[in-house]
């Protein structure tokens, strides 16, 4: 099974959708905003608590400023301040606290989760993500889910092996389908990067518009 670019819409009761990523190109730079200033301007906001048992930090948060664009998925949902990204938070750690149903080691299964979906690369982020989303959908289905089980005669391991309610058990493979290359990815980065610097400008009596033809 296969996934493309998500989001919670429809996943999370109550929850209204909202760019975890400015996707367009900036077309008017009059202003700045608050949380605007790239990396080196911002003083780093002090860390928030860890637990070992959630997917997110633990604490007050107080950032309401949007995504920049290179800003990392999780980084993102996990420091902000939004109702929204918190139903979100609260939603995953629902999913989480089922993980993994059945497991040879549960808790190394929940540590490997946990690291991926914490990745600050969006694809490994992403990935951990869909996983968690399967497993939750499996079980709601009243499918027996196994995460990443020993099959006979082979030393690899799918993701799951699930048994519905009604005829034969099977193996699951999530694989994520980005549709895009990595150095395709590098060169939106770098992209992002420059929209990022130009969303810190202070320019009130000019606007900016901006177009690429040209990898970067």
């Amino acid at each position: 099974m296969t996934a493309g670019t998500w989001n919670f819409t429809n996943l999370v009761p109550g929850w209204r959708p909202f760019a975890l990523r400015r996707e367009d190109p900036p077309q008017m730079q009059g202003w700045r905003g608050e949380g605007s200033a790239p990396p080196g301007e911002r003083r780093p906001d002090p860390p928030l608590p860890v637990s070992d048992h959630l997917l997110f930090d633990v604490g007050d948060r107080t950032r309401h400023d949007p995504a920049r664009y290179s800003e990392a998925h999780f980084v993102f949902l996990n420091r902000s301040a939004w109702p929204e990204a918190s139903r979100v938070r609260d939603q995953l750690e629902r999913w989480f606290g089922r993980y993994p149903t059945t497991a040879d080691n549960p808790a190394r299964e929940r540590r490997d989760l946990r690291g991926r979906f914490r990745s600050p690369t969006d694809v490994v982020h992403t990935s951990a993500f869909f996983e968690l989303l399967l497993h939750e959908l499996l079980v709601g289905l009243g499918c027996g889910v196994v995460v990443h089980p020993s099959v006979p005669g082979s030393a690899r391991r799918p993701d799951f092996r699930v048994t519905p309610p009604a005829g034969n058990p099977f193996y699951l493979e999530a694989v994520l389908a980005t549709g895009e290359s990595e150095t395709a990815a590098a060169a939106r980065a770098r992209l992002n990067s420059v929209y990022d610097v130009l969303n810190a400008l202070e320019c009130p009596n000019f606007f900016i518009s901006v177009r690429t033809s040209l990898s970067l």
